[in-house]
């Protein structure tokens, strides 16, 4: 992707986000009007794996049932099954399970690029996640004379009593 140019356009009438060379990844219309009169703010990685937009509404405040045209109603208002605390040093991901639910029920899965959550009979979340390699050979070593530390796995699950 770093290597592609990645557009971003955007319209009364539409959105369009694609990779140089390439079909759309998005090519919507909008469910409700925007205004056109106002900037957008955009933001992307370096190596166009992420972009984030915030669209103006026409109407501020307005409550937007879907962000375009043919989305189910609502949908972009779901909440996740779970809540992320992160700190400096670890991230965390608390999911609320029945209370019969057992420890031996549960698994948790973590490979270099994923991790996959599942409580049996009840719930499973799997997510990616990737790493920006230029950042990393930036950080490659921490500024102490040693590397970082190696990513650790999950070594316990927290109950909550």
């Amino acid at each position: 992707y770093r290597d592609k140019e990645l557009r971003f356009e955007p319209s009364a009438y539409e959105l369009k986000v694609q990779a140089e060379d390439s079909p759309p990844v998005i090519h919507r219309v909008w469910a409700y009007e925007v205004d056109t009169s106002q900037p957008i703010e955009t933001s992307k990685t370096p190596d166009n794996r992420l972009l984030t937009a915030a669209i103006p509404k026409h109407t501020p405040g307005e409550h937007w049932h879907q962000v375009f045209k043919g989305d189910s109603s609502g949908a972009r208002c779901l909440e996740p099954p779970y809540k992320l605390i992160e700190t400096h040093d670890d991230v965390i991901m608390e999911i609320q399970v029945p209370f019969w639910i057992d420890r031996d029920d549960c698994r948790v899965d973590i490979i270099a690029d994923a991790i996959t959550i599942e409580v049996r009979n009840h719930i499973t979340i799997a997510r990616t996640f990737w790493k920006d390699e230029e950042e990393a050979k930036k950080k490659a070593w921490n500024g102490l004379g040693c590397p970082p530390r190696p990513f650790l796995p999950l070594l316990e699950l927290a109950w909550d009593a």
